[in-house]
């Protein structure tokens, strides 16, 4: 489908669609998934990452340990969290040059600073 306007309206979008013209049709379009191409997403600066990126990325604390991989992202409204599942789940928050050290997509690692409990 098309987008023929859109504007931001609070953490939402409001867009019209080509062809879909009356709140009836729109209903219709409710709990469908939107996408966009990757070549559609604006370009990220140094050290910043999609969260599609981050998903399936091994962490690692910085003893070396092992603490799972990513399994899913969340906003919390003061920062994003990873969710990591390993032997347990850990929900470490995504506060790059605090918590979180690094990030390598070739090796496809995260390492933070975080200790197993």
């Amino acid at each position: 489908m098309e987008i023929e306007d859109g504007r931001a309206h609070g953490n939402s979008i409001i867009a019209k669609l080509t062809g879909i013209n009356t709140p009836e049709e729109a209903r219709l379009l409710t709990g469908a998934t939107i996408a966009v191409t990757r070549s559609q997403l604006p370009p990220l600066k140094k050290n910043e990452y999609y969260w599609s990126d981050l998903v399936g990325l091994t962490v690692i604390n910085k003893n070396g340990e092992t603490l799972g991989k990513v399994i899913y992202l969340m906003m919390t409204g003061s920062n994003d969290v990873l969710v990591v599942k390993g032997t347990t789940e850990h929900a470490i928050p995504y506060l790059f040059g605090k918590v979180i050290k690094s990030v390598d997509l070739e090796k496809q690692e995260i390492h933070v600073d975080w200790e197993l409990l």
